[in-house]
């Protein structure tokens, strides 16, 4: 009685071809956007503009400059300025270099206007924004829907739900054909179901490609306001697919091409597809502009493949299990062959994205306040349940499975079978004889065969084969790997909106705008970043009818009472009636600070507001 022989292997030259090509544009692109990327904070804000927030000019400006913390791209409607009529006054020429964005704008007349702008950050999520300044006399404020006017439509939902239900697409296709064509190279034991498997591996190629070219619309739309139709307005997809996200989309799609021919065949194309597919990943999200750049990057690679290897691999097993369990044969030693290669994936899916989600949160109350310090508690709980699952099988249904494989080999007098006992438990060993391995006539004479059931370990019925898994097993098999499976498709979600969300880190530190009374009037003031180290601030003074108010004499005191930190006095610029600026690193520890504004109108008057920042460290 024997099991399906195994496929003899042969050498595809010119997927090798490919192969080799692929590796070779990998690490060209890799390793010069490795060396080229520099340590910045996710999502791109804006930190200052000419003419800045609530300027007011005795001169009309030439042209509209935004200056961004790190690159971003530019294109269709990345900066529109529109007088107090809704009247549009740039002349459309937006030009970029780097972290700096403008557009030319035509004669200007006095009154107030209003700057809209669109951009793509660095870690290819678009942002936007809005600010006014003031020509000549009259007044700063201006009528907020005009901001409607230049940035789109503002209801964003549909479209990031489109992009989010896209991305899962890809990451749900593109993880589970990478993972199931390792799963078929290296795990599987050439059983009847191989075909199959090669059949899904194509499918989920498929899936992942249409996932990838079907977000650009949402992106599209997102980035212009203007509806996923200016995908194809001039500029647009060259602004989309700018940088890092065009290569990342073509090195994924090179992928599941070679993937697509090959089907599994190939250990070589898998390995390098798993990885295209890593790094490629790696470099668009946003570990693509976290400090330090290359420990995220390597960290994130690692999780993707870690994690392709796990889905892929869950994914097969449980192909096997079923077709296996329906028509007959054993499963037996694709699951202990698994069952290695499943805790190498887990600890590196654990350890890279601890190191992950740390670069990504940075503190305790990031990851309790926050939208994605939320969702990735719950991601990691998912995953905590999926690991859990896995040791379950591990440790208490693989041994049984091994050491009725070993007696096996033992009745059958095969040294050849050693393979499919202990040592294969590292996972990657296909060289197993599959004749003793799988597939073995159940008329055999029984042997002392065990099965587990959910309570303990009992002996198995007479007359089994101890080769033969048995239905006991293989239904918990079926039942655990489909649960598996069921979980791994939730965090798959969840990773795709935390795509879309700004990391802890950022959005605790996210700007600070308050407003208090000074006088008979109104203070209002804005700190950005929150965090300790160089800060910029904005203050404007308005009287009770909503004038910008000049003051002569202002001043700024700072102070951390927890840190006994008194008496710093700071001067700011005056850049307009009733604006001031002030940019220093004084707020270089984490804690709540008090910021307080000091006017003196008169010399025997003083008026003052305070305002209470929390500073991240």
């Amino acid at each position: 009685m024997t099991g399906t022989p195994a496929l003899p292997s042969r050498p595809h030259r010119p997927a090798t071809r490919a192969a080799v090509a692929l590796v070779a544009v990998l690490l060209a692109v890799g390793f010069g956007l490795l060396f080229s990327a520099r340590p910045a904070a996710a999502h791109a804000s804006l930190i200052g503009s000419d003419p800045s927030d609530g300027a007011r000019l005795d001169t009309n400006p030439d042209r509209v400059t935004l200056t961004f913390t790190e690159n971003v791209s530019s294109g269709l409607g990345a900066v529109r300025v529109l007088d107090a009529n809704g009247d549009r006054v740039d002349r459309g020429d937006v030009s970029g270099a780097g972290a700096e964005v403008s557009v030319g704008l035509d004669d200007l007349d006095d009154g107030p206007y209003i700057v809209a702008w669109r951009v793509v950050s660095a870690d290819s999520h678009p942002i936007h924004g809005s600010f006014t300044f003031v020509v000549g006399d009259g007044e700063r404020r201006i009528d907020s829907e005009l901001a409607r006017q230049l940035l789109g439509d503002d209801d964003s939902g549909p479209w990031k739900l489109a992009g989010t239900a896209a991305r899962y697409l890809a990451y749900g296709g593109v993880l589970v054909a990478v993972g199931l064509a390792l799963f078929t190279a290296f795990v599987h034991d050439g059983g009847p179901e191989r075909s199959l498997l090669r059949r899904i591996v194509r499918v989920a190629a498929g899936i992942g490609a249409a996932g990838l070219l079907l977000e650009l619309p949402p992106r599209a739309a997102l980035a212009t306001g203007l509806g996923p139709d200016s995908l194809f307005e001039d500029g647009v997809a060259r602004q989309l697919l700018g940088d890092r996200v065009g290569i990342t989309i073509g090195v994924i799609l090179l992928a599941l091409l070679l993937l697509a021919v090959e089907g599994g065949r190939d250990k070589v194309v898998a390995v390098l597809a798993v990885v295209g597919v890593s790094v490629a990943f790696a470099l668009s999200g946003h570990t693509a502009t976290t400090s330090p750049a290359a420990l995220s990057l390597a960290s994130d690679s690692a999780h993707v493949a870690a994690a392709a290897a796990w889905i892929g691999g869950v994914v097969g097993c449980l192909v096997v299990v079923v077709r296996r369990l329906r028509h007959g044969g054993s499963s037996a030693a694709v699951v202990v062959r698994f069952s290695g290669l499943a805790s190498v994936a887990l600890v590196a899916v654990a350890v890279a994205g601890l190191a992950l989600g740390w670069s990504e949160v940075r503190s305790m109350q990031a990851l309790g306040t926050t939208t994605y310090g939320r969702l990735l508690m719950v991601k990691v709980a998912v995953v905590g349940v999926l690991a859990f699952i896995g040791a379950w099988n591990r440790y208490r249904v693989v041994p049984v499975l091994d050491a009725d494989l070993a007696r096996t080999a033992g009745d059958a007098g095969h040294d050849d079978t050693a393979d499919a006992g202990p040592g294969a438990t590292g996972g990657l060993d296909a060289g197993s004889d599959p004749a003793t391995a799988d597939g073995v006539d159940a008329g055999r004479a029984p042997a002392d065969a065990h099965t587990v059931t959910d309570d303990a370990t009992v002996a198995a019925p007479e007359g089994d084969d101890p080769a033969t898994l048995s239905p006991t097993v293989a239904r918990h098999l079926r039942t655990t790997l489909g649960a598996e499976a069921a979980l791994m498709a939730l965090v798959l979600l969840l990773t795709a909106f935390l795509v879309d969300v700004t990391p802890a880190r950022s959005a605790v530190a996210a700007p600070f705008a308050a407003s208090a009374p000074l006088g008979s009037g109104t203070l209002e003031i804005d700190v950005e970043p929150t965090r300790a180290g160089p800060t910029t601030m904005h203050i404007y003074a308005y009287d009770e009818t909503g004038q910008l108010r000049d003051l002569p004499d202002v001043e700024l005191r700072f102070s951390l009472p927890a840190a006994d930190v008194t008496g710093l006095v700071r001067v700011p610029e005056t850049t307009g009636t009733g604006h001031w600026t002030y940019q220093g690193d004084d707020l270089s520890v984490g804690g709540l600070w008090t910021i307080e504004f000091v006017a003196r109108p008169t010399v025997f008057d003083e008026e003052s507001a305070s305002f209470e920042v929390q500073i991240q460290p």
